[in-house]
């Protein structure tokens, strides 16, 4: 008897799988045909369930606004939900966010903080915002050998913004050869070639 029930939950779980996902999907594809209102309501239904994707695609409605009211306050706890359940997206819209400080209060430190996770969770955009931030000598969190890894990491990555980041990357290497010479210069290429191949 036990079989038999372990069969038909695993069978209905099964089934029940697809149609989150084609649910999502069917959301997804509202947005590409600017349905926005039905995405909008497939994407509330999601995420009151949970779904992370769901989460961060509604922030994004919100926020941005694509086809809908804006509403920050909603985007921005759909971003934080999204964010804390490991969303690279959602911790790197909301570090962004948090950065500008047009929508919360701005908090540099908070955003490297996220952009670092997000980064490490291999998300391009991220590693390529360290790699410019770390890299400005303006920035207090100036730091030519982590921006260096960053650089690296992200020029690595089929992105729009991978060409960039080798530029600043090369820039990046020359300041360190010049202010500490070779022995830094093998240590940066050393930790980046650790971050290239890590994340």
């Amino acid at each position: 008897m036990r079989p038999l029930l372990f069969i038909c939950l695993t069978a209905l779980l099964a089934a029940s799988q697809p149609v989150a996902a084609q649910t999502l999907q069917e959301a997804i594809q509202s947005l590409d045909r600017k349905e926005y209102e039905k995405a909008r309501s497939i994407l509330e239904k999601l995420a009151t369930a949970g779904n992370t994707e769901a989460e961060f695609r509604l922030a994004e409605m919100y926020v941005r606004p694509i086809g809908i009211a804006r509403n920050p306050q909603r985007g921005l706890a759909l971003y934080e939900l999204a964010a804390k359940k490991g969303h690279p997206e959602a911790q790197y819209a909301l570090a962004t966010e948090l950065i500008k400080g047009a929508l919360i209060a701005p908090d540099r430190k908070r955003a490297l903080g996220m952009m670092r996770t997000s980064a490490k969770l291999k998300f391009p955009g991220a590693q390529h915002a360290l790699c410019v931030e770390l890299s400005m000598e303006e920035s207090r969190f100036y730091d030519a050998e982590e921006a260096y890894a960053w650089c690296q990491a992200s020029s690595s990555k089929k992105h729009k913004q991978a060409d960039e980041s080798a530029r600043r990357g090369k820039d990046t290497l020359a300041r360190i050869q010049a202010r500490k010479g070779a022995d830094a210069v093998q240590a940066a290429r050393e930790r980046a070639a650790q971050f290239t191949k890590a994340y």
